[in-house]
């Protein structure tokens, strides 16, 4: 690479080095302002050929490079010119407005579409690409030290790898038309997603909680025999979001996932006496192990318990009655009276 000085012709007390930079045919000044070209710290350039100058040559009658083209005095200034070979990937030299010129960071720009394929090779013609196909892939090919955007035009899936491709989630990510996704090249072909926006603004990742949850009643009577533990049959469902409550064979409520679920269970009795006993109860696996209540009757009185239940994957609650009035008695059939709520808290 030639240094800086040679690059532009100038040599140790010689002056301009007209085999580099000659005189522009349709000026007679060649008196070049050498502060125009010479700032400190930078050492060189690439070639002459494809490159540019982009700063203000304030004296100069224009410039003929080797390559055999010319350029116009002071057309270049304010402009940006792209080198493909500076290190660090595309840079650009910039006027910086006190005489000299810089390497800089070239700014976004949009380059031609990628078709998906795996790996994704990531182009160099810029740092915003549009990424077509479905085609999914679990690696890129792209050189070090690059950031870039994709936009995504349709559905494909990413797969999650620590190394080469490291995704938000550390989970696979299926795209959508609109996604937008930000990446950063930490090595050749080693690339970390530092930023994903998807089209319909949700989350990639969400809270890691499920919604889960129902509310069920009972929609006719019930018959609660004397002195028995008895399950109340709540067979209506207002909602029920994942579908773990069975209001059909066992009336209990599954739990899909491990967490800790708020549990209100509710019985409405009819004709209880003033001193016979009455329990309710929260059972778990089918023990009563987790909350009851108990109460000497009243006419027409509810029972209502609730409590906190730490459930695995596939175990499940049912409410239980109890009552001691000396022979059956009935339910209400109620969504305010007889009924169950089950939230998932965590």
């Amino acid at each position: 690479m030639l240094p800086i000085k040679n690059l532009f012709g100038f040599r140790k007390n010689k002056g301009l080095d007209k085999s580099i930079i000659q005189k522009n045919p349709y000026r007679n000044n060649t008196d070049l302002n050498k502060r125009q070209f010479i700032k400190k710290g930078l050492l060189g350039m690439a070639g002459l050929g494809g490159l540019a100058l982009a700063s203000k040559v304030a004296k100069a009658g224009g410039l003929v490079f080797n390559d055999g083209s010319t350029q116009a005095a002071g057309s270049l200034e304010g402009t940006s010119i792209k080198s493909t070979s500076e290190t660090g990937g595309t840079k650009f030299l910039r006027e910086d407005g006190d005489g000299s010129c810089s390497w800089q960071a070239a700014d976004i720009i949009k380059g031609g579409d990628i078709a998906s394929a795996s790996p994704l090779v990531i182009d160099t013609d810029g740092s915003y690409f549009n990424v077509t196909g479905t085609a999914g892939f679990a690696a890129m090919t792209v050189a070090a030290d690059r950031q870039f955007t994709l936009q995504f035009d349709g559905a494909l899936t990413m797969t999650h790898h620590a190394t080469n491709l490291d995704l938000p989630s550390e989970a696979n990510i299926t795209t959508a038309a609109g996604d937008v996704a930000v990446f950063q090249s930490t090595g050749a072909n080693t690339v970390q997603c530092i930023a994903y926006t998807k089209a319909d603004g949700t989350p990639v990742v969400s809270s890691g909680v499920t919604a889960s949850g129902c509310s069920v009643y009972r929609n006719t009577t019930q018959s609660i025999p004397n002195a028995t533990h008895t399950k109340v049959e709540y067979n209506t469902a207002i909602y029920d979001l994942l579908g773990e409550f069975d209001s059909t064979t066992n009336h209990r409520f599954v739990a899909n996932a491990t967490g800790n679920y708020l549990v209100m269970a509710s019985t409405y009795f009819t004709d209880m006496g003033a001193t016979d006993n009455y329990n309710m109860h929260i059972y778990k696996n089918g023990a009563d192990n987790v909350v009851h209540l108990k109460i000497s009757g009243r006419s027409s009185t509810s029972l209502t318990v609730v409590g906190i239940v730490q459930l695995d994957a596939t175990e499940y609650v049912e409410a239980f009655v109890y009552q001691g009035s000396g022979g059956a008695i009935n339910t209400y059939g109620s969504a305010t009276g007889t009924f169950m709520h089950v939230q998932r808290l965590s």
